[in-house]
């Protein structure tokens, strides 16, 4: 059985999901997620994560962008080749590893 998954990035508010009796706790910082694992701090590559935005208070939120984690275990959730980010008010993010577990993360867009 694996150990709980974590991020080494400066975070406000993440959430933890129990999935298979493993847990996954991740992270934002500067628009870049960094999953590790909790008790050896091995980067978790391939972590699926899906992200969504929303550019107002009463806004449900639209798809952003999906991927996954490469080598070294990050995922820049921020870069896309539109305008979206100037709009964007909050995200939402989904990062699934089938090892490690899931975990539903919110975060403010990073300020340049």
């Amino acid at each position: 059985m694996s150990a709980p998954a974590s991020c080494r990035c400066r975070a406000r508010r993440a959430a933890r999901h129990r999935r298979g009796g493993r847990w996954c706790r991740h992270h934002h910082a500067f628009g870049r997620l960094k999953v590790t694992h909790s008790e050896t701090g091995a980067p978790i590559p391939r972590a699926y994560v899906k992200v969504f935005y929303r550019t107002s208070e009463g806004d449900k939120g639209r798809f952003y962008k999906d991927g996954y984690t490469d080598l070294r275990g990050v995922y820049d959730y921020t870069a896309i080749s539109t305008d979206e980010l100037g709009k964007t008010q909050r995200f939402a993010l989904l990062v699934v590893s089938d090892a490690d577990g899931s975990a539903i993360k919110e975060a403010s867009p990073p300020r340049s």
